[in-house]
């Protein structure tokens, strides 16, 4: 059970939370709700001995580097959300003079169709609530040795997109890959327009509401600010990494192994990078993993099962028969070894697999959602 001993921070007199962990991803995460109007959220709790990173508030106050970084995209998401309203305001011409209801019926209507740069919208009496691909941050808490991150959930079961596929035990289809990437990319998105890389995009960290399909992207314990020249260390999670990702792994494991061999100190990490002679950009190892993601949903298992395959297996001879052009197309150049001709994240926009498809039918599951949860 989640316990808090300072009574003064108040978490127990605002949420609950449930009895046992259901996910471990660089912390332990619980469901719950909010006690006072029971909006689901997601409770994740990080041991102060496994944070690497560490950040400041502006006001100097000491904190997980992953909370800077979920910060700033949330901050993002606001002022892009924030930019959607009032864009749709001047074109409807919604003004202080039209009844605060006339708002909200035209609101929901403007937001009825959704796409990548837009999601589901409603206003409520004062304020206006649009779903983003990212967890809306609420809370956040120090205990004694931990720290404690509140998300808010769009679901009372939280599952994870690997936990989902599992259960489903069958591939999705592609209109309903085609709609979680579309997702994923959005979140990526926003990442972007906080200046950062999350570097860590794997199922295991997309939740995923199984009813909708809306989809959030969680865990920002590896994310970094997006800069031009290659990185050196090694962030992420290895099968969903691209080969030039593998290199620099390799490269600094072999030198560290060298000078055990020679009983010498082992090096400190940052020591190590400095030594590897090898890089990887952000931006190329996104777009792999990406191309990892895109075929776990359409083939229920990863392409590739070792370090050797990632860097010398054929994506071509994995993909299975009845894949359609355009995402056998998409597949193979997401998955290109090479990373100078892999696509870029702003041609992965404009693919036509993306462009193809209806999804109002996924809109109409989110519409009917809403009614049932009696939210207007």
């Amino acid at each position: 059970m989640l316990f808090f001993k300072h009574q003064d921070y108040n978490f127990e007199k605002k949420y609950a939370v449930d009895e046992t962990p259901v996910k471990s991803t660089g912390g332990l995460i619980w469901a719950g709700t909010r006690k006072r109007d029971k909006l689901p959220i997601i409770v994740k709790q990080i041991p102060k001995n496994q944070i690497q990173r560490w950040g400041q508030t502006s006001q100097g106050y000491k904190i997980p580097y992953e909370f800077i970084t979920a910060f700033r995209v949330q901050k993002a998401a606001e002022i892009r959300n924030h930019k959607e309203m009032q864009k749709y305001h001047d074109k409807y011409h919604i003004g202080s003079d039209v009844n605060l209801n006339e708002k909200i019926d035209l609101a929901d209507g403007i937001f009825e169709c959704a796409d990548l740069d837009s999601r589901e919208c409603r206003m409520c009496k004062k304020e206006v609530v649009q779903t983003t691909s990212v967890c809306d941050l609420l809370d956040f808490y120090e205990r004694r040795t931990s720290f404690v991150l509140v998300m808010r959930s769009d679901v009372n079961d939280v599952m994870d997109l690997l936990d989902y596929l599992n259960f489903r035990q069958e591939p999705l289809s592609e209109p309903s890959a085609r709609f979680i990437f579309k997702q994923i990319l959005d979140s990526l998105k926003l990442c972007h327009n906080a200046g950062i890389y999350h570097r860590d995009l794997k199922d295991e960290n997309i939740i995923i509401n199984p009813s909708t399909y809306l989809v959030k992207l969680i865990d920002f314990g590896c994310a970094t600010s997006i800069k031009s020249s290659p990185y050196k260390d090694v962030a992420g999670t290895p099968m969903f990494s691209a080969p030039e990702w593998w290199r620099v792994y390799m490269a600094q494991k072999k030198l560290q192994k060298n000078r055990l061999k020679k009983n010498k100190k082992p090096l400190e990490k940052p020591e190590i990078e400095k030594l590897s002679s090898y890089r990887w950009r952000g931006d190329t190892c996104e777009s792999w993993s990406l191309g990892i993601m895109l075929y776990t949903m359409l083939h229920i298992k990863l392409p590739f099962d070792s370090c050797k395959e990632i860097c010398e297996r054929d994506i071509r001879t994995v993909i299975k028969d009845d894949t359609s052009i355009l995402a056998y197309d998409l597949m193979t150049k997401l998955l290109e070894k090479n990373p100078r001709r892999r696509l870029s994240f702003e041609k992965i926009l404009e693919h036509p697999w993306l462009l193809e498809g209806d999804d109002s039918v996924y809109i109409q599951r989110i519409n009917e959602e809403k009614i049932r949860n009696g939210k207007n």
